[in-house]
C-alpha cells in the first residue's frame, strides 16, 4: 500500500467511526425522549413561579409565597429529611417523606393525596438537594403540581415562621 492509499484508508476509517458515533448519539437521544423514565439532562428551574396548577415540572417557590400558601392550607408540605431531623422541628402539618425512603413510604404518606394537589417539598436549605430529589420522584410518579422550597427549613425558621416538633 502506498502513502496515498494509506491516508485514504485512514480518512475513510475516521469518517465511518464518526458516522457510527453520531448515529449512536442520535438513536440514544430518540430512545431517551420516548421512554417515560428517560434522563432529563436539563430540568427547568424558575424562581418565584406561580403556585397555580399546571403540568410543568417542579419549580422553586420563595419563602414568602410558601408561607402565604401555608396560611391558606391549600398545599401539602413534604419534608424530605430523616425522621429524626423531622421530629426535631418541621413546618406545622408537614408530612415526612425522606427521599431515600421514597419507594417504601410514598404510598403510606401520600395515600389519599390526589395528583393535582399542590405539593411543596423541602429539606434543610439551599445546600440540601433532597427536596429537589423528592420533587423529581413525585413528578415522575404523576404529581404535576410540585414546588421546591429551596431555602428550606433553615430559611423558614430564620423568617420566624411557625414550627412544630414531635415529642
Amino acid at each position: 500500500m502506498g502513502r496515498s492509499e494509506k491516508s485514504h484508508f485512514w480518512f475513510r476509517v475516521f469518517w465511518q467511526a464518526l458516522s457510527v458515533f453520531l448515529l449512536a448519539v442520535i438513536l440514544g437521544m430518540v430512545i431517551n425522549m420516548s421512554c417515560s423514565t428517560g434522563l432529563n439532562p436539563v430540568r427547568p428551574r424558575v424562581l418565584e413561579q406561580s403556585s397555580t396548577a399546571d403540568t410543568s415540572p417542579a419549580f422553586e417557590i420563595t419563602l414568602d409565597e410558601a408561607f402565604s400558601i401555608f396560611n391558606t392550607g391549600k398545599a401539602v408540605f413534604l419534608d424530605a429529611r430523616s425522621p429524626e431531623t423531622y421530629d426535631n422541628g418541621h413546618i406545622p402539618g408537614a408530612l415526612n417523606l425522606p427521599w431515600n425512603e421514597f419507594e417504601e413510604r410514598c404510598d403510606k404518606v401520600l395515600g389519599p393525596v390526589p395528583p393535582d394537589t399542590l405539593v411543596i417539598t423541602y429539606c434543610d436549605g439551599e445546600g440540601c438537594p433532597l427536596g429537589d430529589y423528592l420533587a423529581e420522584e413525585l413528578t415522575t410518579g404523576g404529581y404535576f403540581n410540585v414546588r421546591v422550597l429551596t431555602s428550606g427549613w433553615i430559611g423558614w425558621i430564620k423568617e420566624g415562621f411557625p414550627l412544630e416538633k414531635n415529642d
